[in-house]
C-alpha cells in the first residue's frame, strides 16, 4: 500500500465517494464507516440505512452535513412509502451531480444552507413560505454573501422544491416569488489576475521546487502536481472545475497533437483542447511520477487527472491552497487572494492586453459563447498608458503644461502639434517609469512597440520647441537603453538599475 501524502490526512471537499445503504457496517465504537473509510456518525449512518438508495457522488465534507440536515428537518419515512422527501432530495442531487459535478456541489451547499436555516428557526421546510426565504437570503447577505452567490442558492433550492412537487411530497414553492438581489452591471471582473511576468515567476518557482525535490517520490509528486496545474490553466484557459474533474483517459492524440478532453460548463458532453508541448510535458511528468510511486507502468484510464496521494480527486480547496503557497514563495503580491479562476483570467488578459491577440480569438480560447463575456476578462489597466483613463490623464497633464495642447487632433501639423506630441510622449514615459518602479516587467514585444512609437515622435519633436528638449532627451535615453526606468521626475537621465 502506498503511503499517503501529508495533505491527505483528512477527507476534504471534492473527494468523490459513492455510498450505498448497507455498505456501511454496524457502527464500531459509536460510528459507522463507508467502504472508502470516511467516518459516519451514528445519526448519519442511520440516515444512510433509511434512504435505502445510492447516494450522489459528493465530497464527504458536503455529503455528511447533507445527510444530517435531511434527517434533522424532513419527516421520517413511513413503512412502505415509496417517494419520501429525503429520498427525493438525494435523487435530485444525484441527477444534478451526474450532469455537472460542480453544479451538484453548489446545489448541495444551497440545500444544506436552507435546511440549516429551517432547523435553527424551528421551521418545517415543507411548510415554508416566501417571507421565510426572504429572511434566509437577508441573513446570507448580512454575512457578506454576494448577489451571485445568493441567486445561485435560490436557484438550487427552487429546483429542489420543484422536484419535491413532482414527487408529490411538497405542495408549495416558496422560492419563485422571493426577492432576488440584482448584481451590479460591470464591464470588468474583480477577479485577481497575473501578468505574463508574474505567471513566469510562478512557473519559475515551480521549476525550482521540482529541482529541489530530488529523489523523494512523495515530495516530487506534490510539486509536479502544482507545476502541471499552473502550466495548464493560464495557458489553455480551461476552467479549474473542468481540469480537476478530468480523467487520465482525457489525454489523447488527434491530428498529431496532444489534447485534453474534459467536461465544459453548460454543455452535456465533453470538449477537447490542444495542449502546447510545455503543458503536455508538465502533465506527463506528473502522471509518470504518480504511476512510478504506485509501482505501475501507467495509471488507469479512469484515474483522476489530478489526484491526492491516496488517489482521490484533487479538490478546489486543496488546489487553491497549493497555488497560494506557490505564489507566496514566488514573491507575487497578495498571493493569499489568488484563486484558480485567476489563472483563467490571466490567460484572457495576457493574451489580449500583453500579446495583442484579437478579442475573438481569446473568446474561442476561453470557449465563451458571447464576446461580451470575454470583455469582462480583459483588464484595461494591464497595458500601461492604454486605458481610457490613462489617455484622459495624459491629455489633462498636457493641458497643464501648455494650454490648448490637451487635444492632439486640434492641429494635425506644425510646431504646435510636435510640441503636443512631445508632451504626450513625456506622459507615456512617466507611465513607464511608474511600471518599472513598481517592479513589473515589460515583454519584448511591448518594448519594441513603444520604442517605435517614441522614435516616430522624436522625428516630429526635434527642433520644434527648445523648451521641451529634456523630454526628447529622456525619450532617446529610454529607447537606447531598452526602456528601463532612467529618468528623474525633472527629466534628467539617471543610471539604469543593476
Amino acid at each position: 500500500m502506498t503511503s499517503a501524502h501529508p495533505d491527505d490526512r483528512s477527507t476534504g471537499p471534492g473527494t468523490a465517494v459513492a455510498l450505498r445503504a448497507g455498505s456501511a457496517p454496524e457502527p464500531r465504537g459509536g460510528a459507522g464507516w463507508n467502504r472508502q473509510g470516511a467516518v459516519l456518525d451514528p445519526a448519519t449512518a442511520a440516515a444512510v440505512r433509511e434512504l435505502g438508495q445510492e447516494l450522489p457522488l459528493l465530497p464527504p465534507a458536503l455529503l455528511l452535513p447533507l445527510l444530517q440536515a435531511l434527517r434533522a428537518t424532513l419527516p421520517m419515512p413511513r413503512p412502505g412509502e415509496q417517494h419520501t422527501a429525503r429520498s427525493l432530495s438525494v435523487q435530485w442531487l444525484g441527477k444534478r451531480c451526474a450532469k455537472s459535478p460542480a453544479t451538484g456541489e453548489a446545489y448541495c451547499r444551497a440545500l444544506v444552507s436552507w435546511l440549516d436555516f429551517c432547523q435553527a428557526g424551528g421551521l418545517d421546510p415543507l411548510g415554508a413560505r416566501t417571507p421565510d426565504v426572504d429572511t434566509w437570503t437577508g441573513r446570507l447577505a448580512g454575512r457578506g454573501a454576494s448577489a451571485s452567490v445568493i441567486n445561485q442558492r435560490l436557484a438550487g433550492v427552487r429546483g429542489w422544491y420543484r422536484y419535491l412537487r413532482l414527487g408529490g411530497t411538497a405542495t408549495a414553492d416558496p422560492v419563485s416569488d422571493a426577492d432576488r438581489p440584482s448584481a451590479a452591471a460591470v464591464d470588468e471582473s474583480e477577479t485577481p489576475y497575473l501578468t505574463i511576468a508574474q505567471t513566469g515567476a510562478l512557473l519559475r518557482q515551480a521549476r525550482w521546487e521540482v529541482d529541489d525535490a530530488g529523489d523523494d517520490p512523495a515530495k516530487l509528486e506534490l510539486v509536479l502536481r502544482v507545476a502541471a496545474l499552473v502550466w495548464l490553466l493560464p495557458v489553455t484557459g480551461v476552467r479549474s472545475g473542468g481540469a480537476l474533474a478530468a480523467r487520465v483517459r482525457g489525454l489523447h492524440y488527434n491530428g498529431g497533437r496532444r489534447r485534453l478532453r474534459y467536461r465544459l460548463k453548460g454543455y452535456e458532453g465533453e470538449v477537447s483542447d490542444a495542449l502546447p508541448p510545455q503543458v503536455a510535458l508538465a502533465l506527463d511528468a506528473y502522471l509518470d511520477c504518480r504511476a512510478a510511486r504506485q509501482g505501475l507502468p501507467a495509471l488507469t484510464p479512469d484515474a483522476p487527472l489530478f489526484a491526492t496521494g491516496s488517489g482521490r480527486r484533487w479538490d478546489k480547496q486543496g488546489a487553491t491552497k497549493a497555488l497560494r503557497g506557490l505564489a507566496g514563495r514566488a514573491g507575487i503580491p497578495h498571493a493569499d487572494k489568488l484563486n484558480l479562476h485567476a489563472l483563467r483570467h490571466s490567460a484572457g488578459s495576457s493574451a489580449h492586453n500583453e500579446l495583442g491577440i484579437p478579442l475573438d480569438k481569446v473568446r474561442r480560447l476561453l470557449r465563451h459563447r458571447s464576446i461580451a463575456t470575454t470583455q469582462i476578462y480583459v483588464h484595461d489597466d494591464l497595458r500601461p498608458g492604454q486605458s481610457v483613463a490613462d489617455k484622459l490623464a495624459a491629455a489633462y497633464a498636457a493641458e497643464i503644461e501648455l494650454p490648448g495642447s490637451g487635444t492632439l487632433a486640434a492641429s494635425p501639423s506644425g510646431p504646435g502639434a510636435a510640441t503636443r506630441a512631445a508632451i504626450a510622449a513625456h506622459a507615456r514615459v512617466a507611465a513607464l517609469h511608474r511600471v518599472a518602479d513598481a517592479g513589473d516587467g515589460l515583454p519584448a514585444a511591448v518594448v519594441a512597440e513603444v520604442a517605435a512609437t517614441f522614435t516616430a515622435l522624436l522625428d516630429r519633436c526635434d527642433g520644434a520647441d527648445p523648451a521641451h528638449a529634456p523630454f526628447a532627451e529622456t525619450v532617446r535615453a529610454l529607447v537606447a537603453g531598452g526602456l528601463p526606468s532612467l529618468a528623474d521626475p525633472d527629466g534628467r537621465v539617471r543610471p539604469a538599475r543593476p
